[in-house]
C-alpha cells in the first residue's frame, strides 16, 4: 500500500514543502531546528528536512498525510473507468497508451457536463470524428483527461463533498484573475496552481 501511494505522496511532499517555506520566509522567521543522531531536523511537525553528515540534504521525513492515498487513485479510476489505477505512474502510462472514448463516458457520468468535455478536452468536431474511425483520444487529449480527473478528485477530497468541490471548481477566483480553476486547467502550468491551492485549503495555508 506504501509503494502505490508514494508518488503521489511525494507530489504532495514537494508542494508541502515549497508552501511551508514561502508562509516562513513571509513572517521574516528561520525554520526552527533540533537534532536527533547528528541530523538537523527542521520543523514543522509533518514537514522534517534532514541535512545529514556529508553535506547532503535529503527529505527524509514522512509529510503526515490526512489520507490514505489509495482512496484518492481510486476517485481517479472511478473517473476515467479504467482500473487498476493505483499511482501516478498508471496514469502516465494510460496517457502514453492513449485512452479511449470511453473515459469521456465516464467523465460525463461524474459530474463533467459535455460542454466542459468539448472546451476542455476535445472540440465537438474532432470528437464526431474519432467516434466515426473509432479512434482513441490523443496522447494531448488523454493528458487533458487525467489532469481533470486527478484536480476534480483532488477537489473532492479536500471538500469532503462532491457537490461543494463542483461549485468550487466552477466559481472565478481572484487569484486566478477571475477564472475559475476549471478554466485555467487548460495548461498543465494551471493544474500545478490549482492543486497548489488546493493544498493550501487542505492544509490551512490559504482561507
Amino acid at each position: 500500500m506504501a509503494a502505490r501511494g508514494s508518488v503521489q505522496r511525494s507530489r504532495r511532499q514537494r508542494l508541502l514543502l515549497r508552501l511551508w517555506a514561502g508562509k516562513s520566509a513571509s513572517r521574516g522567521k528561520a525554520p526552527r531546528r533540533k537534532y536527533v543522531e547528528n541530523c538537523a531536523i527542521e520543523q514543522p511537525a509533518d514537514i522534517i528536512v534532514a541535512g545529514c553528515p556529508g553535506g547532503v540534504v535529503t527529505q527524509t521525513a514522512q509529510i503526515q498525510t490526512k489520507r490514505d492515498p489509495s482512496m484518492f487513485f481510486r476517485r481517479v479510476e472511478t473517473k476515467l473507468g479504467i482500473a487498476p489505477v493505483r499511482s501516478d505512474r498508471d496514469l502516465q502510462r494510460l496517457v502514453a497508451s492513449r485512452l479511449p472514448l470511453s473515459s469521456l463516458e465516464s467523465l460525463s457520468s461524474n459530474g463533467i457536463s459535455t460542454e466542459e468535455i468539448y472546451s476542455f478536452i476535445v472540440p465537438r468536431r474532432t470528437l464526431s470524428h474519432r467516434q466515426a474511425h473509432h479512434q482513441p483520444l490523443t496522447g494531448e487529449e488523454s493528458d487533458r483527461v487525467v489532469r481533470l480527473a486527478r484536480v476534480v478528485s483532488q477537489a473532492e477530497e479536500v471538500f469532503g463533498n462532491n457537490e461543494k468541490a463542483a461549485r468550487w471548481l466552477r466559481k472565478g477566483k481572484p487569484r486566478f484573475d477571475g477564472l475559475s480553476p476549471l478554466e485555467i486547467l487548460k495548461t498543465e502550468a494551471g493544474s500545478r496552481l490549482v492543486e497548489e491551492l488546493l493544498l493550501q485549503l487542505d492544509y490551512g495555508f490559504a482561507a
